[in-house]
């Protein structure tokens, strides 16, 4: 399992890297997550709800903040990748925080 999942988030962060958008940057990699800050302007609890319709299941980040200024980022799961399906549900990730 643990090759499986991390062919899974290296194959994600090779999708996100081929984007080359700074509305989608890679802030932290680790076992079975990865993380991406979005663009003040983006609001990661409408993405992520948007984001549902989809298919899509990140997690907003800033309701985790309680006592600073909330950052606009999701947390992206690795377990349940498709990898064929991977490059157009990053496009559509990269949509949706437009």
């Amino acid at each position: 399992m643990k090759r499986l999942y991390a062919a899974r988030r290296s194959a994600l962060l090779s999708c996100l890297g081929e984007l080359a958008s700074d509305s989608l940057k890679v802030t932290a990699t680790a076992g079975l997550s990865v993380v991406i800050q979005l663009p003040e302007f983006a609001s990661d609890m409408t993405v992520a709800s948007r984001a549902l319709s989809f298919g899509l299941a990140p997690s907003p980040l800033s309701r985790w903040y309680m006592q600073c200024a909330p950052q606009q980022g999701l947390l992206l799961g690795v377990t349940n990748l498709n990898e064929q399906l991977l490059p157009a549900e990053c496009r559509r990730l990269a949509e949706l925080v437009q």
